[in-house]
């Protein structure tokens, strides 16, 4: 169950950060270029921890189609935002050049549809939620499995006690 709440903070995070990078007060302290910038280096971290811990729970899964397939499709779902997440990286940055490297109010760029940033956006941010939905398939998954076997925990086979 740990795993699943780790993969459920790693998914979350990023889109709850979006709240402290682009609070009125930093933008208005520093401009939008650079909180945005740090943002798209940010989360693709995180992001890509959690594809790599949600394949490892897919692997830990041999028998479980139904864990096997949601986390999968949660993989995929995070390769997506971090692909759109880089696209919107790219943008990010070349906004930041083209403005000499100072940090400037860019409303522009959140202007949907607007260019390579609204590109990557369009890949983002529906790639973003469906991974936020699916870890928290996951997280359900896990409590009822920790549910089903004795003594509340996930019964360990031979194969998954010798991977940890």
């Amino acid at each position: 169950m740990r795993r699943a709440i780790l993969l459920l903070a790693l998914v979350w995070i990023p889109f709850l950060s979006i709240f402290v990078f682009a609070h009125p007060s930093v933008t208005g302290a520093v401009g939008d270029s650079y909180p945005h910038v740090a943002f798209h280096l940010v989360s693709p971290v995180l992001l890509v921890t959690a594809a790599v811990l949600a394949l490892r729970l897919r692997r830990d899964r041999p028998g479980e189609r139904w864990a096997r397939g949601v986390l999968g499709l949660l993989a995929l779902a995070l390769a997506v935002t971090v692909l759109g997440n880089a696209i919107e990286l790219l943008a990010a940055v070349r906004r930041l050049a083209d403005d000499g490297w100072v940090s400037r109010l860019t409303p522009d760029l959140f202007v949907s549809g607007a260019g390579l940033h609204g590109a990557g956006a369009a890949l983002t941010i529906p790639a973003h939620m469906a991974s936020m939905v699916l870890t928290l398939a996951v997280v359900l998954l896990e409590g009822l499995r920790a549910r089903r076997s004795p003594g509340g925990r996930p019964a360990r086979t031979r194969e998954t006690a010798a991977r940890r």
